[in-house]
């Protein structure tokens, strides 16, 4: 099972909010800690592919579809849902 994050619609018509949401993916995509959840895949989907022979990166390919990452599935109460069980947490 995995998780999937995507870009919030409002922030998607931004390149800039784009290309930082997919340095995100590529920063979490190289961490490895038992802690924390591993990416799997990132990139854009229904972007338009690119000219045949030429190579093509998600960060070129950013403004062209929607930006999404696949990250492992942790099962467990959200941060949302944490502070009002059982207070905020602390530092």
């Amino acid at each position: 099972m995995v998780a999937l994050k995507i870009i919030n619609a409002r922030h998607a018509a931004r390149p800039e909010a784009r290309q930082r949401f997919l340095q995100e993916a590529r920063a979490a995509a190289r961490l490895r800690h038992p802690n924390v959840a591993s990416v799997f895949h990132f990139g854009t989907i229904n972007a338009l592919p690119p000219p045949a022979g030429q190579a093509s990166s998600a960060e070129e390919n950013a403004d062209a579809g929607d930006c999404f990452y696949a990250m492992e599935f942790v099962e467990g109460e959200t941060l949302e849902a944490r502070p009002g069980r059982s207070g905020p947490l602390t530092p």
